[in-house]
């Protein structure tokens, strides 16, 4: 069994591989604009060979490519029906190349257009999208990316 988080931490720094959207974009498997992770399910090998490209380069912590596959962000795109399946082969494909060489995996979510600071109401919205994505990643370790004020 590999080290959890806390541990790795305790014993210094901690590598997480990150940029997966802005990379596989260079490779020109997804194109410019909303920037979801239709990848997974599009090009599920090209998502796993950077996985195990992030592993071989050290990283400790695959990041699971579920940034932006929240319902808002997927409905504007016209990929909401993919929502559930999206998030579910992210997580799998990470934990796949993981146990390769004893990573962790770190779900992956960013920010909304939802959330309005001077409209209360659109916190139990954003708090229920990011829990109905949080469930199917499942994942110990979240990361948030792309915070706004």
């Amino acid at each position: 069994m590999s080290a959890s988080i806390t541990e790795r931490l305790r014993a210094g720094t901690v590598l997480g591989a990150e940029g997966y959207v802005f990379e596989l974009e260079r490779r020109g498997y997804i194109k410019a604009g909303p920037f979801v992770p239709e990848v997974v399910l599009d090009y599920p090998d090209a998502v796993r060979e950077l996985h195990r490209e992030f592993l071989r380069a050290g990283a400790e912590v695959m990041v699971a490519l579920t940034y932006y596959a929240h319902r808002e962000k997927l409905r504007d795109v016209g990929r909401e029906g993919d929502l559930e399946a999206m998030n579910r082969r992210a997580v799998r494909i990470a934990r796949e190349v993981a146990r390769e060489g004893g990573a962790l995996v770190a779900g992956n979510v960013c920010n909304t257009w939802a959330y309005d600071p001077e409209d209360p109401t659109t916190r139990e919205t954003v708090r229920a999208m990011y829990a109905e994505q949080l469930g199917w990643v499942g994942a110990k370790v979240t990361m948030a990316g792309s915070p706004s004020s």
